[in-house]
């Protein structure tokens, strides 16, 4: 067997193990919605997708793009266990750091905005998704390509979270205690993981002196910043709203866009499946069929998510939510552009380590996206109809920036160049 079929073999053994987990990662908030919505109500619900919303930043700051630097360092260095111990090492110490960092700033900020200073729990039990993220060695994984062991950890801890789901939340009041248990069995499963790394994987930490760590830190800044990007342009409308609107517009909206991140699961779980191998092998003929192959799915499964919106929202929302079938309708075309632009990201342009577009390719989007949200913000006119209008025309941007610079640095291959021609 040549190492070529083997190597395509990994990856879509890989993709399987990873559509498990993110297909746990969706499915499990589905099954609670409708429990959720109806035991804490709709404004309940929104005061947490509120709260998970400004959460979302401080976890980029945590994570710091440090993932994405280590993943591709454990992947070219996977057969020697002293370096594995030092970026182990590493990440502990400056993800600790920016932890801490980050816990302090929270509760300030949570503390003195009238918008949030009644319900500082709230936003501090959502916090803890950060420190699951410290201790959480998914990178590690990915890098060394053994996608079983997160499909295991991650899909355990959803599981627990239903099952304590439905035996303690029971009442309105009870709301708060969702976040605290989401966070809860993130953090438990992740130490369990972080145990079974360091025994299985028979990795010993190694103190790296402050050149090598301020070094890893520094390869970071560019990833740090696109991430940044990435999460303002997905989770700004929700901060905005919720700030201008109310709890139950952002319930309305958060529910769409769960269906819409639904729906990027191909292209999240294909991209991350064969990352580790286009950083290693860079075959641009295997990574652009994987690329028409990807769009196709999705182009089908959007026209059905057209037809079924209606229904899947009445049923998730347990009917009290039925706006929010129009905003997954003006959704479409963010989630087909968006799984273009995924894909041309992190497993193609970083892969082929073209980073600088990448990263620029959000930053412009971001810009815009900030411009026209202060502009709603400012004048009170924006309502989330118009939000979802404003997030497919940033992706367009991201989507046509990358497929560009793919183009240009021939990384996208449409004709195969081995064959001669008539």
């Amino acid at each position: 067997m040549s190492d070529n079929t083997e190597s395509h073999k990994r990856v879509a053994k890989n993709t399987i193990y990873l559509s498990i987990m993110e297909g746990v990662e969706i499915a499990i908030p589905f099954l609670a919605l409708p429990y959720i919505i109806k035991t804490v109500t709709a404004d309940n619900y929104g005061k947490i997708a509120f709260a998970q919303s400004i959460v979302a930043y401080f976890s980029v700051v945590v994570d710091f793009g440090l993932s994405i630097v280590a993943a591709k360092e454990v992947a070219s260095h996977r057969d020697d266990r002293t370096e594995l111990g030092r970026i182990f090492s590493t990440m502990l110490i400056i993800k600790s750091s920016l932890l801490f960092v980050c816990l302090i700033l929270l509760n300030l900020f949570v503390c003195t905005w009238s918008r949030t200073n009644t319900d500082v729990l709230l936003y501090n039990y959502c916090f803890g998704v950060c420190l699951a993220d410290v201790v959480f060695m998914k990178w590690l994984y990915q890098g060394i390509e053994k996608m079983f062991v997160i499909t295991l950890i991650r899909s355990s801890s959803l599981l627990i979270y239903l099952a304590l789901l439905f035996t303690f939340v029971k009442e309105v009041d009870d709301y708060r205690r969702i976040p605290l248990m989401q966070s809860g069995c993130m953090v438990a499963t992740s130490l369990v993981g972080l145990i079974v790394m360091v025994k299985h994987e028979k990795i010993r930490p190694v103190m790296p002196d402050f050149t090598y760590v301020s070094s890893f830190f520094k390869k970071s800044v560019s990833f740090f910043l696109s991430r940044c990007s990435i999460t303002i342009n997905s989770k700004i409308a929700t901060t905005v709203i919720g700030a201008t609107l109310g709890d139950h517009e952002v319930a309305a909206y958060d529910l769409a866009q769960k269906i819409a991140r639904a729906a990027l699961l191909p292209a999240s779980m294909v991209g991350q499946a064969s990352y580790p191998y286009n950083a290693r092998k860079k075959d641009a003929r295997f990574a652009t069929k994987i690329l028409f192959g990807l769009l196709l799915l999705v182009g089908v499964m959007l026209v059905c998510l057209f037809f079924m919106a209606p229904f899947c929202v009445k049923i998730l929302s347990h009917g009290n939510l039925p706006e929010s079938a129009h905003l997954v309708r003006m959704l479409i075309p963010y989630i087909f552009i968006g799984s273009v632009s995924v894909y041309l990201g992190t497993p193609m342009l970083v892969a082929w380590g073209h980073s600088k577009p990448f990263n620029h390719s959000v930053f412009w989007s971001t810009g815009i996206l900030l411009l026209i949200y202060g502009i709603f913000y400012v004048l009170k006119t924006g309502t989330p109809g118009s939000y979802c209008l404003v997030l497919c025309f940033g992706e367009l941007g991201v989507a046509s920036y990358r497929l560009y610079h793919c183009i240009k640095n021939k990384i996208i291959q449409i004709h195969d160049p081995d064959k001669q021609e008539p």
